[in-house]
């Protein structure tokens, strides 16, 4: 009896959009922690972190944006570059971790929400109504190849705003003479997020690895609040705070400088190097 499928065997067009995907997750393994981490609200969703809650350490050195340029990235993740400079760790120990070697995950479930008329209708030619083991699966593996490219190029943009946004509210923070750690929260705001004392809290705790008081939070928010980076709303237990338009513009700002979003083929642009390389 012969097998009951077969897969299809890689073909080098395949392997090179491979290549491309690989050259994408390689620059998104620099800007995630070891372990997935929580980071509060949209800063968590749109940079791929996790819902474990970690150390404090360990959920600093994620939820907190890198700073640094590429050049930067041989030494490490940020809590690896700590440890180092407070001799805690050899300067010549190997600066890729375990979790720098392993595979990021990303779901394309996104992207299938975005193509649901193509998905369905790669499936239709794949499938044809009914299960048959001598059909060719390759335009599914092609579909999903290419979700899998977009889908990173997405994250890697939108990493990318993000450290653009931390560092513009990390400058505005010091700039105002806030403290360091009001930066994570006037991240969050310059979102379009509410924030409570609470959720204040919460958001220092996991991007600057510090407990607050509600005391301390309160006269954090307030300082904000005099700087005309917040506007309150509501009184005593109901009362929030959303960011000012000069906030908000930060924000914006970012959005404006945004690419057009790329719709290229990948197997297109693989092939392009293909015949490139033979030449």
């Amino acid at each position: 009896m012969g097998p009951v499928y077969k897969t299809p065997e890689q073909e080098p067009l395949e392997a090179e959009v491979l290549k491309l995907i690989s050259e994408l997750r390689e620059q998104l393994r620099f800007r995630v922690a070891e372990k997935p981490r929580r980071w509060a609200g949209h800063l968590r969703r749109r940079t791929g972190c996790g819902n474990d809650p970690g150390t404090r350490d360990e959920r600093r050195s994620c939820s907190r944006p890198r700073r640094d340029g590429p050049s930067q990235f041989s030494d490490g993740p940020p809590i690896q570059r700590r440890q180092r400079a407070n001799g805690a760790m050899p300067p010549n120990s190997d600066s890729r971790s375990r979790a720098d070697r392993r595979p990021v995950f990303s779901s394309i479930e996104e992207y299938l929400g975005r193509n649901t008329s193509a998905y369905y209708e790669v499936l239709g030619q794949v499938g044809q109504g009914q299960w048959n083991p001598r059909r060719d699966a390759r335009p599914w593996v092609r579909f999903c190849l290419t979700a899998h490219y977009h889908q990173a190029r997405t994250q890697v943009r939108r990493i990318r705003e993000i450290e653009r946004l931390y560092s513009a509210c990390d400058e505005l923070a010091r700039g105002h003479g806030l403290s360091e750690r009001s930066a994570g929260p006037l991240a969050e705001a310059a979102l379009g997020l509410r924030l409570r004392n609470a959720s204040y809290r919460s958001v220092v705790d996991v991007t600057h690895g510090e407990e607050l008081s509600d005391l301390t939070a309160s006269r954090d928010l307030r300082a904000i609040v005099d700087a005309g980076l917040f506007e309150p709303i509501g009184q005593n237990r109901g009362r929030h705070y959303v960011a000012r338009p000069t906030l908000r513009g930060e924000y914006e700002r970012i959005r404006a400088d945004r690419a057009p979003r790329e719709t290229d083929d990948p197997f297109q642009i693989a092939l392009g190097q293909l015949q490139l390389s033979m030449t």
